[in-house]
């Protein structure tokens, strides 16, 4: 599972690097801070998605723990279910 978040991460490194010569046609220079928000929210993704991948912090990815209880986290998507 590790090897898929170091591979998403190098997609998301290269969107990020591909996106300001992308985006300059239509932004113009308004295309440099598109993409300081597209850096702000796929970094903040990635580290969500490396946090939930490994919540026990077994591959010590943060000096300080992060308090993730899966129970809660199914319980309250349970509650916003209207389904089951």
């Amino acid at each position: 599972p590790l090897a898929y978040a170091h591979f998403v991460q190098v997609l998301v490194d290269s969107f990020l690097l591909i996106a300001p010569f992308a985006l300059y046609s239509e932004l113009g220079i308004w295309s440099i801070s598109a993409v300081g928000l597209l850096t702000l929210f796929y970094a903040g993704l990635l580290d969500l998605a490396k946090i939930l991948l490994d919540p026990l912090d077994n591959d010590e990815f943060y000096d300080a723990p992060v308090n993730v209880d899966i129970g809660v986290l199914i319980r309250e998507s349970n509650a916003g279910s209207t389904r089951w």
